[in-house]
């Protein structure tokens, strides 16, 4: 609302909720005491129109009934919207600000178009993620260095050009031809396996492994691993000698995002895992 108020073009006004559900009833931003009785925990962000965002958890709530919510929720975003228009009636607001849009110069635009396409439409077709990453990057590289030569003041703008393309192919790629960049179909999933408990003392810690790689996750803020070094937690860990002969010698140890809700402080909440 502060942004409604002020000089900067914002348009709209936006709003956010949590949504719960006990006993089969929703439930609009509900206590913390609530989620512990609750089998779903989302936070939705949208404006009058939209859902912008959606971010949370569920204990295997079937997809209709999470529809179900995020209709909920919407409706309790227009609420809210309803009262910041209620208050920013009653307020003297300034004219907006002057902006608009930076555009980039059509001739480097088509430019890079004529330079990337084509190759792009190759790198998109590398299975191996590593190195599909790595020749986008060359490609990158390679346009900018071109377009450098003619007209310097433009090579800043070549790598968001190079992005947009790629986006587009690869969008392009999965409506048309309905496969993406690692050979798989829209129904296809990777085998992934995880085996829990890895370690016997260590909090939240897992080993996931699927076609690209194998990787060990640890909450982070659980204090100390060692493999001889004292190895803080949040910095990458080898595996190799705690695996005691597993053979995975370029594990790792990653931080992930996903963390319990007991690192963050928030353990008597007892929401579901995943949020």
């Amino acid at each position: 609302m502060a942004l409604n108020m002020s000089r900067i073009p914002f348009s709209e006004p936006v709003a956010a909720v949590r949504i719960g559900r006990i006993q089969g009833q929703w439930v609009l931003n509900p206590t913390f005491q609530q989620l512990d009785y609750s089998d779903v925990d989302i936070v939705v962000a949208g404006s009058e129109n939209a859902i912008t965002m959606v971010e949370g958890g569920s204990l295997e709530v079937p997809e209709e009934e999470i529809a179900e919510g995020l209709l909920v929720a919407h409706d309790g975003i227009r609420e809210l919207i309803g009262i910041q228009r209620e208050a920013l009636a009653q307020v003297e607001i300034p004219a907006e600000m002057p902006w608009s849009a930076a555009e980039a110069d059509v001739a480097i635009r088509e430019s890079v178009g004529l330079l990337a396409t084509a190759r792009i439409k190759d790198a998109m077709q590398i299975a191996d993620k590593q190195e599909r990453v790595a020749a986008l990057d060359t490609i990158r590289t390679d346009i900018a260095a071109q377009i450098a030569e003619e007209t310097p003041e433009f090579e800043g703008s070549v790598s968001p050009m190079v992005k947009e393309i790629e986006k587009r192919e690869m969008r392009e790629m999965i409506l048309t031809q309905g496969r993406r960049s690692d050979g798989r179909g829209l129904e296809d999933v990777r085998d992934i396996t995880i085996d829990l408990g890895l370690l016997p003392r260590a909090h939240a810690i897992a080993r996931r492994r699927d076609a690209r790689h194998t990787s060990g996750r640890a909450a982070p803020g659980v204090g100390r691993l060692s493999d001889g070094a004292d190895e803080e937690l949040h910095a990458p860990l080898q595996l190799s000698s705690l695996l005691d002969g597993r053979g995975e010698a370029d594990a790792r140890y990653e931080p992930t995002r996903n963390r319990s809700w007991d690192t963050r402080g928030e353990g008597a909440r007892g929401a579901p895992a995943g949020v």
